[in-house]
């Protein structure tokens, strides 16, 4: 089985709600022993509540795309499994879309709490690219990654109670250094430099090697603010609320960071 990739996520950027990614990490966590067909058995095309994943469809000339879970980039099929989803499995739907001449228009029906940052790039470029209409809408969570992919569609509406925002980047580290004096062990690392054994097990982070987690939070942070005031209108919206809180969706409509609040997805399709 491929470990799983959101799994191996420490000392990297992440686009996510910090309590959404640790609760998927439990349920990894929480079936990592059991075996494929164990796993399988128990889940086929089940999210992580158990309900039956839906999937892309064409209806009446809209192409509905859900996009439900964490999402990253090369993920493996034990992360779907469990609700996940793949930016390139993104990809290849916006390409079934645009090949589908039935469809006219497409909306993007987001209950994400955001992923990883690489590969985001790619599926943003993807929704730009397209001739036809693409619409956001969420009744759940729109967080972090799901926020920047859903600002890049020509139209982003949410319900009002839905969870909006949560714009930023993190970057966890687990320094476990205190465990392992605990136990008496005592690590020893020779490398290169003072960055190549950065997160070595058991080892403290330097101040220098903090400094470098930061900077690439505050670099890959910046490029998303930017892009929110490119596509909300900079005068539209106040930096205050890119410090990673969400919004209703009511709330978030007052903040300028979405086009409106609507009742339900069939709104959205009646509007195309």
């Amino acid at each position: 089985m491929k470990f799983p990739e959101l799994l191996s996520v420490l000392q990297r950027p992440l686009l996510i709600r910090p309590s959404s990614h640790a609760s998927y990490l439990q349920m990894f966590a929480d079936h990592a022993e059991k075996t494929r067909e164990d796993f399988r058995a128990e889940r086929p095309l089940k999210d992580f509540c158990g309900a039956e994943m839906p999937q892309a469809e064409n209806v009446g000339g809209i192409f509905y795309l859900p996009i439900g879970g964490p999402m990253g980039r090369g993920l493996g099929e034990f992360e779907k499994l469990c609700g996940a989803v793949d930016y390139g499995d993104i990809i290849e739907e916006l390409d079934q879309f645009e090949e589908d001449e039935m469809a006219r228009a497409a909306i993007l029906n987001f209950d994400s709490p955001g992923g990883m940052c690489q590969g985001l790039g790619a599926v943003r470029e993807r929704i730009a690219a397209l001739d036809k209409p693409v619409h956001a809408f969420s009744a759940g969570m729109v967080c972090s990654a799901a926020f920047d992919m859903a600002i890049a569609c020509d139209g982003f509406w949410t319900s009002a109670d839905a969870d909006v925002g949560c714009i930023g980047v993190y970057c966890y580290a687990l320094d476990r250094s205190a465990q392992y004096a605990d136990a008496g062990l005592k690590p020893i690392v020779v490398s290169s430099g003072k960055y190549k054994a950065m997160g070595a097990p058991g080892m403290p982070y330097t101040k220098d090697q903090i400094e470098l987690l930061q900077s690439e939070v505050d670099d890959l942070s910046e490029e998303f603010f930017l892009r929110v005031e490119e596509a909300r209108g900079k005068e539209n919206v106040s930096r205050e609320d890119f410090q990673g809180q969400s919004f209703t969706g009511k709330r978030a409509l007052e903040k300028g960071l979405i086009d409106g609040v609507v009742g339900s997805i069939e709104d959205v399709a009646a509007m195309l």
